[in-house]
């Protein structure tokens, strides 16, 4: 197996300029992207009747870059799935979706079957859609998830003006790094009610799974308000992906600042 890195992505824009720019500033492994081009809940009816054991999630991913893309651009066809180390997938929350309502068990369901990179493939979620990674976070910011895609216009009112231009002026580490330490301190806060960095690796290994940040936003705002924390999960991502150096590196920042 080869060290070339796949991830899906539901948009066909941010998403991708997003990773591309991580890639670059924090990896140099060789990144192959797909856009679905769609939400979750068109991907979920696919492989919901799927035995998660015997699921084989590339032949799927090729079928759906060749339907999206034509044999032309499709950049999965010159791979088999030996050549692919891991795969990721990144979509929004998408709670406003017309089929939400019809796949109440989507995300329990899909983030059990995509819960690790090398096998069928690893889930994060936005919340409450990807533009998220650009909110201005302070501790608690929510959002009511009713109001659907009009975060687009809400978040462009609150957001970091160089994440807002990200793609015509590129971030270089320590930014990128700066803006995502709210975001892990938003998910501690989350986890534990604590809006501060975690003080041991472990901490984030143990608790912060995908998994245990939906429930807790089901239980603490999503059953109770129909909100949701404003979370990127691009952060957590980057410390699950680099490991503990990079935990390190962000603990040592925030003990500068």
């Amino acid at each position: 197996m080869s060290d070339i890195i796949l991830c899906v992505t539901e948009g066909e824009k941010t998403e991708v300029n997003i990773i591309n720019r991580l890639q670059s500033v924090f990896s140099n492994k060789k990144i192959e992207i797909i856009c679905f081009g769609t939400s979750i809940y068109q991907l979920y009816p696919k492989v919901k009747d799927e035995d998660p054991h015997f699921l084989d999630t590339f032949p799927l991913l090729q079928e759906i870059s060749k339907m999206n893309k034509g044999n032309k651009d499709d950049v999965l066809s010159k791979y088999s799935r030996n050549d692919i180390s891991e795969i990721y997938l990144f979509f929004d929350l998408d709670k406003h979706d017309n089929l939400a309502s019809t796949y109440p068990n989507c995300f329990d369901e899909m983030l059990e079957i995509f819960d690790n990179e090398t096998e069928n493939g690893k889930l994060y979620v936005s919340y409450p859609m990807v533009e998220s990674f650009k909110h201005i976070i302070t501790e608690r910011e929510t959002y009511d998830i009713s109001q659907g895609s009009t975060y687009k216009n809400h978040v462009s009112k609150n957001c970091h003006q160089k994440l807002e231009k990200f793609y015509n002026r590129p971030l270089n580490r320590l930014e990128w790094s700066v803006y995502f330490l709210e975001h892990i301190k938003a998910t501690n806060f989350l986890i534990r009610d604590s809006f501060s960095y975690p003080e041991k690796y472990s901490d984030v290994i143990d608790a912060f799974s995908q998994t245990s940040i939906y429930k807790n936003q089901c239980k603490k705002f999503i059953n109770v308000n129909n909100h949701v924390l404003i979370l990127s999960p691009f952060a957590s991502f980057l410390l699950e992906y680099l490991g503990e150096p990079l935990f390190n590196e962000w603990l040592e920042l925030t003990q500068n600042s």
